[in-house]
């Protein structure tokens, strides 16, 4: 990892509304106190344009009572993982699903809160499938950013 120590960078925390966003990436990891399994996905964002193009991150943990929150997101980024049924998280199938979400647009419902410090921070509380896109089957080619859209 390269540090430019000349760009600004500042703690963002966006007005709670709703942001079209396009997923960027996707990092899987482990929280430090419980060492409970997730996946941060992290998002540019489409609109509103005052924001546009600015990161914004999500977090869905692999549990078995926070599951719902990946399939949901899935869904929301129009991927049909049903045909697959069920998936071992630690499968070559289930890195197909996640990594077929790269490049799809959601909206995502942004609110405010503060962190255990006390620090002002964003929860992402639900997504909406964009349906001015196709609907991506699992193992789909990551689409083109086109930020002109």
């Amino acid at each position: 990892m390269i540090i430019d120590w000349q760009e600004e960078q500042e703690r963002v925390v966006y007005p709670a509304g709703t942001y079209k966003v396009v997923i960027s990436e996707w990092e899987s990891g482990e929280s430090s106190e419980k060492k409970t399994p997730y996946i941060m996905f992290k998002a540019k964002i489409v609109d509103p344009e005052l924001h546009r193009g600015r990161g914004i991150v999500d977090f869905c943990h692999i549990t078995e009572k926070a599951i719902w929150r990946l399939k949901k997101f899935v869904s929301a980024a129009g991927v049909d993982a049903k045909p697959l049924g069920k998936t071992d998280t630690t499968s070559p199938q289930f890195k197909q699903i996640i990594d077929s979400v790269k490049g799809r647009k959601m909206f995502w419902l942004v609110g405010e809160d503060t962190d255990p410090n006390g620090m002002p921070r964003n929860v992402i509380t639900d997504y909406v499938n964009d349906l001015d896109q196709e609907p991506a089957q699992v193992g789909d080619k990551t689409p083109e950013i086109n930020w002109n859209d």
